[in-house]
Parts: structure tokens; C-alpha cells; sequence
């Protein structure tokens, strides 16, 4: 992995805490691969929307031609190589479709889809195989699907689909939004979910991921804590029952709270791209409880400036939180990535590419599956042409808390390190982050270190 190691300033906000940034709480990193499409065209777009999962990457490119005009496609990729897999297109002339706005990836099904932006325009998902590019089903939702924004947002995880539609109207008025449940074998409809408390333009399903046994939706201008301030909702996954809504505690108008949402194990990950705690939009990353709704913990960037827009996109595995900031409204730099360490909120790395320029919206998607992370950058120009790329980054070598010196390598140095620090009570040793270095502090690094990485 090429790399760049160096401090990063700043602050991260968890479990109402300030933990100070320090010289080992992350490292700049440079992608490993960056993929490309061999037959892209300008103005494709080609990464407004990525996964990864089981070894393969899945990248949107809606405004792709290859069946009519903005139609729209998708391609899987081998992650650890870059080579192309498949390419997976919508069915007959699908002109303005824009199939590839949204995708995800899971256990070798790819969930597509993609809406036209026309007023009372249709909207599209579909299901694919990974390997084969074998179309599965088409996902329609029974009521009909023009002038919803059906297809903004997708989700899969265990046989399940939810797509988003935060256009859809119902007696509460227009844009209140809905999310439609699929059973991803049969392609069958289960639920429409509704939120019980929806209002005139919430965009309820602006975003939406599946897991943990409940299904998250973003509603991002619901009011609640102020006009635009934003909400999330979650819903039993096998009644299709409300069970909970959650907000930010300190929400403010214009944050737009649950603009992306991502499932871990037990936790829900919900960002704010518009909070403004490092600046006027400069975006943070809130952390709950699943089983309660209890907020975990607030995430912000260490380098978090004005308009960086830090949760425009979010991702978590394996308790690994990735996400984007792609600096929409700054354009004075650029953008980044952030990975974040669930348990702690420290911050690992700033992921950032290589030849990158301002105004590539690079984070604007993410997606992170065993330590490989990919990002798209949709507005990438390569070679005269701004036709958008992914960019992969393997991060298993620096996700390690333990490798102190960030080697790579978890062995004695590390522990001889960490007893150093622990000595000269350095913040670094407070292993457990009760801003209290103790003998707790020395075990809990101990078994850390023994049981390896």
C-alpha cells in the first residue's frame, strides 16, 4: 500500500467527549487501485454510486448510454485486481432511467436503481447476478412508480431489498416519501413502509439500508429539530412495523440529519452532511444503539472545515466506519475520505487520491467490505475527459489499533511503544477513553495486542 503518514489536526466529539487529536490517530493514505471504465463516456458519471462485497465492487455510472440517452449502468468489479466482471444494464430503450443512481451488493445479488428526474418521470431496480450479470427480477412496487423518485436509494442484506421513493405523496401531501420492501429471491413485494408521523416534503427514503434485523430510512428535511433539521426511522424488518425515530440531540435547521445511513452490528450510522461543528456544513457522523435508539457517539472530521459536507455518504463493516466528504460547496480542496473506529470514534485515516483536483466529489459514494474500501469520485477527469472513477484502498494494515507504529506489523516494538506512552501518561495510552490512563488502560492494550490482528 503507498501511503502518507503525517498529523492531522483537530477534534473528534464521542460520547460527549473531545478527544484531541495526536500523532497516532491516523495517517493520509493514497489508494491502491483505481478503476476506470475501459468504454466510459463523458459526463458518465462513473462512481456517483459504490458497494463492495465477498471480493467484488459494484460502481454506478447513470448517466451512461448504452440504452438510450442517460439511460444508465452498473459494473461489477474483482476487488483486488481492478478487472471488470460485468457490466449490468437496464432492459429495452430506457432513456433518462439513470439506472446506477444507487447500488448495492450482497452475497453475490447486485441491487440496482435509478429514477428519472422528469416531473411524474418512472424510476427502475433491479436484481442481478454478480458474476454472471444474469438479470434476476425487476422490482415493482405495486401501487405504481411514476413521480416518486422510486429508485433513489437502495439497499440488500439476507434476502431482503428496500428501495426508496422520497417523492411519493400520500394523504399527508407531495415528497412526504416511502420505502418499498422486496424479497430478493422471489422478487415480491413484502411491505410499504410509511413513517407514522410524515409531513409535507420529509423525503422519508432519501436513504435507506437494510440490517440488524430493521431497515433504516433517511428522512432528511423532516423538522423536528428545526426546518430541514432531518430524521431517521426504523422499522421491523419482518412485520414492516415502525419501532423507533431517532434525531441528533443537538440538531439544528438545514442539517440535514439522515442524508446517509449505514447498518453495522447492533449499530446505526446516520450522517449529518449540513451540522455545522467545524464550520458552516462541514458535516459530522452520529452513532446509536439499534436496540434502544440511544445516540453512541458523535463523529466529526480532525481537519473538519466549511463546506466539506462530511456524511454526505457512510458505510460500516466489521466496526470500521467509512465516509465521504466531498466538499460540494468549498471547492477549495481536495476532497476526502475518513474511517473512523466504531468502539472509540478515533480516527484512523484520511483517505484521499492520489492525483485528485477540486470539484471531483470524490466521496461522494463509499463503501467498505473486509478492509477494502471503495470511494467514488463521479466528477474524476482522466485523460481530457470527465468520465468519473473508484478508487480502492486496502486498509487491513492500518485498522489494526494495536500496530502502534503502523508498520503493518503488530510484534514487540508496538508493545514496547505503548509502554512508553503509558509511562509518560501520554493521552495516546488511555486505551479504554475514560480520560483516565490506569492499570485498565495496560491490560486492555495487553489483550489487544495478544490477541493480534
Amino acid at each position: 500500500m503507498l501511503n502518507r503518514r503525517g498529523q492531522v489536526v483537530g477534534a473528534v466529539l464521542f460520547a460527549g467527549v473531545c478527544m484531541v487529536a495526536d500523532s497516532a490517530a491516523g495517517q493520509v493514505i493514497i489508494e491502491d487501485l483505481k478503476i476506470i471504465p475501459s468504454d466510459g463516456i463523458a459526463g458518465q458519471w462513473f462512481g456517483s454510486a459504490v458497494d463492495a462485497d465477498g471480493g467484488l465492487l459494484v460502481v454506478g455510472g447513470p448517466y451512461d448510454d448504452d440504452r438510450g440517452f442517460q439511460s444508465g449502468s452498473a459494473y461489477v468489479f474483482d476487488a483486488a485486481t481492478g478487472t471488470r466482471v460485468a457490466k449490468l444494464l437496464p432492459v429495452g430503450d430506457a432513456s433518462r432511467i439513470r439506472l446506477g443512481r444507487s447500488v448495492a451488493i450482497d452475497a453475490g445479488v447486485v441491487a440496482i436503481s435509478g429514477f428519472s428526474t422528469q416531473f411524474g418521470g418512472p424510476g427502475i431496480a433491479y436484481l442481478f447476478d454478480a458474476v454472471t450479470g444474469t438479470l434476476r427480477s425487476q422490482l415493482i412496487p405495486s401501487d405504481g412508480w411514476h413521480g416518486k423518485g422510486y429508485g433513489h436509494a437502495i439497499a440488500i442484506d439476507d434476502h431482503v431489498v428496500a428501495v426508496g421513493a422520497p417523492y411519493a405523496q400520500d394523504s399527508w401531501g407531495i415528497e412526504v416519501g416511502a420505502v418499498y420492501l422486496f424479497d430478493a429471491v422471489s422478487g415480491a413485494e413484502l411491505f410499504r413502509l410509511n413513517p407514522a408521523n410524515g409531513a409535507y416534503q420529509d423525503q422519508f427514503g432519501w436513504s435507506v439500508a437494510v440490517g440488524s434485523g430493521v431497515i433504516a430510512v433517511g428522512s432528511r428535511l423532516r423538522d423536528d429539530r428545526g426546518d430541514g433539521s432531518g430524521s431517521v426511522y426504523l422499522f421491523d424488518r419482518a412485520t414492516g412495523e415502525q419501532v423507533a425515530q431517532v434525531f441528533a440531540p443537538d440538531g439544528a435547521a438545514g442539517d440535514e440529519f439522515g442524508y446517509s445511513v449505514a447498518i453495522g452490528e447492533g449499530v446505526l450510522v446516520v450522517g449529518a452532511r449540513k451540522d455545522d461543528d467545524t464550520g458552516a456544513d462541514s458535516g459530522s457522523i452520529y452513532l446509536f444503539e439499534i436496540s434502544s435508539g440511544e445516540l453512541i457517539g458523535k463523529l466529526v472530521a480532525k481537519d473538519g472545515a466549511p463546506g466539506d459536507q462530511l456524511g454526505w455518504s457512510v458505510a460500516i463493516d466489521s466496526g470500521i466506519i467509512a465516509a465521504g466528504a466531498p466538499r460540494y460547496n468549498s471547492g477549495s480542496g481536495i476532497a476526502s475520505a475518513y474511517l473512523f473506529r466504531q468502539t472509540t470514534g478515533e480516527q484512523i485515516a484520511k483517505a484521499i487520491p492520489s492525483n485528485g483536483a477540486a470539484a471531483e466529489w470524490f466521496g461522494l459514494s463509499i463503501g467498505i467490505d473486509s478492509g477494502t474500501v471503495v470511494i467514488g469520485a463521479p466528477l474524476n477527469y482522466e485523460n481530457g475527459t470527465v468520465v468519473g472513477a473508484a478508487f480502492v484502498y486496502e486498509v487491513n494494515g492500518i485498522i489494526c489499533r494495536a500496530d502502534l507504529n503502523t508498520d503493518g506489523m503488530l510484534d514487540t516494538r508496538d508493545f514496547l511503544l505503548y509502554l512508553n506512552y503509558w509511562t509518560v501518561q501520554d493521552p495516546i495510552s488511555d486505551w479504554n477513553a475514560d480520560n483516565t490512563i490506569n492499570t485498565q488502560d495496560f491490560i486492555a492494550y495487553l489483550n489487544d495486542w495478544s490477541a493480534g490482528c
